[in-house]
């Protein structure tokens, strides 16, 4: 399996399945593979952050490399001008509000007045591109903290404000595309996006409390499509398949629970001999 093959390539702890049971009954071994997997978890996020070698993962931390990103990739935009926007642009906020209500809008109920209210709020003919870049900069920014939250509502909630700066940001590359800018201009700008995205994506799943990157919430992010590469999708990969899911993924009851659920809690089982 190349997910298991991917996770020992990075030396993470996969448990075969005919030793499932040697595990479940020495919790003291179980910690410690834990604790292994944990603080490569946390080493790879920091590399795919950008974050320099032996730095430990903290928002203040990921703050600062998003600062050094914005300074050089977003800020030498602000003067290119009014930006209209376009049926893309359009297209993709409309695509938003019909992940929940369906192709034919069969369940509008199923959208929160929040949601219809943060499409609806950007859905506009034009902006400035020094009013955009601020505010993709704070949309990012809130939606990280919502998708951070173990609240349902509030993780969907931030899921949405986080493609509606992906809408802005592919909208403002479009612009600067047709602007004829000097080429080093794009490229800052792309690398720029590539590396605060990266950012984002590692903050949502990190833990304030003890700095630990959550493997359980990288597999979520992987599941619901946002974008992971390089080492950390293969954490996230990892953690996706280990993360115990409800029997019905279309109704909201209980995971099932089997006698080593809190091994694939610990992002351990799963593995063959």
């Amino acid at each position: 399996d190349k997910t298991l093959a991917d996770a020992r390539s990075l030396d993470m702890i996969v448990i075969p399945d005919n030793r499932v049971v040697d595990f479940a009954s020495r919790p003291k071994l179980l910690h410690a593979a834990k604790e292994i997997n944990q603080k490569i978890t946390n080493k790879v996020s920091a590399g795919y952050a950008g974050l320099p070698p032996n730095t430990a993962v903290s928002r203040e931390a990921l703050n600062g490399v998003r600062k050094e990103a914005y300074k050089n990739g977003y800020e030498p935009l602000k003067r290119t001008g009014t930006v209209t926007t376009d049926n893309d642009y359009l297209n993709d906020l409309i695509d938003i509000e019909t992940e929940f209500t369906g192709q034919s809008g069969s369940f509008p109920d199923a959208v929160s007045k929040n949601l219809v209210d943060l499409v609806q709020a950007y859905t506009v003919p034009k902006f400035e591109a020094n009013d955009v870049i601020d505010k993709i900069r704070t949309l990012r920014n809130r939606a990280t903290k919502f998708i951070n939250s173990d609240v349902p509502d509030n993780e969907e909630y931030g899921l949405a404000m986080k493609k509606v700066a992906d809408a802005m940001e592919s909208q403002l590359e479009r612009h600067l595309q047709r602007s004829n800018l000097p080429p080093e201009l794009m490229a800052n700008y792309r690398a720029a996006r590539r590396q605060i995205a990266r950012t984002h994506s590692v903050e949502s799943a990190l833990h304030p409390g003890s700095g630990d990157v959550d493997m359980t919430k990288l597999g979520k992010l992987y599941e619901k499509g946002i974008p992971i590469d390089g080492d950390l999708e293969k954490v996230a990969r990892f953690a996706s398949i280990n993360r115990p899911k409800t029997a019905n993924p279309n109704t909201p009851e209980e995971p099932q629970k089997t006698p080593y659920s809190h091994l694939a809690g610990a992002g351990l089982a799963g593995g063959a001999a």
